[in-house]
C-alpha cells in the first residue's frame, strides 16, 4: 500500500513539474516577436523630416518623409522599442522628435517590401544619439 501511495506522489509531483514548465514556457512562445519582420543584416541610414512621433505602447512609432533615390518623397514608419525602455537605454521623452524636426535615422526596412523599418538608432541636427530597437 505504501508503495502505492509514493508512486502516486511521485506521479503528482511529474505531472505538477511538467505543467509549471508549459505554462512557464508558453507566453514567450506567444510574444511579440516582430524582428523577423525585418532585414536585420542590412542598417541603412538616411536623412529624414519628422511627421509624426508617437510615443505609446506597446512600440513607439517614428513617421518620417525621406527623399528616394529618384528625389521622390515617401512617406516611411520607424518600428522603436516601448516608451519606458526608450526612457531607460536612451532618455528618450515624448518631446524628443517633432514634427518638422530634419534628423538621421538608421535602420532596417521591412522583408515585404512595405515602407516600414525597424529603428536601430536616431541622430538630431545637434548631434545627440538616441538608440532606437
Amino acid at each position: 500500500m505504501m508503495a502505492g501511495v509514493m508512486s502516486a506522489k511521485r506521479t503528482i509531483n511529474c505531472a505538477s513539474v511538467v505543467l509549471f514548465a508549459v505554462f512557464s514556457i508558453t507566453p514567450v512562445m506567444f510574444g511579440h516577436h516582430g524582428v523577423s519582420d525585418y532585414d536585420v543584416g542590412t542598417v541603412v541610414s538616411w536623412q529624414v523630416t519628422v511627421t509624426d512621433f508617437m510615443f505609446a505602447n506597446p512600440h513607439s512609432l517614428l513617421n518620417f518623409t525621406r527623399k528616394n533615390e529618384q528625389g521622390q518623397l515617401e512617406e516611411w514608419q520607424g518600428e522603436l522599442q516601448s516608451p519606458s525602455m526608450l526612457s531607460r537605454r536612451g532618455h528618450w521623452t515624448k518631446d524628443t522628435v517633432k514634427p518638422g524636426d530634419q534628423i538621421t535615422v538608421f535602420g532596417c526596412r521591412a522583408r515585404n517590401g512595405s515602407k516600414t523599418m525597424l529603428v536601430r538608432k536616431i541622430v538630431l541636427a545637434d548631434g545627440q544619439e538616441y538608440p532606437g530597437g
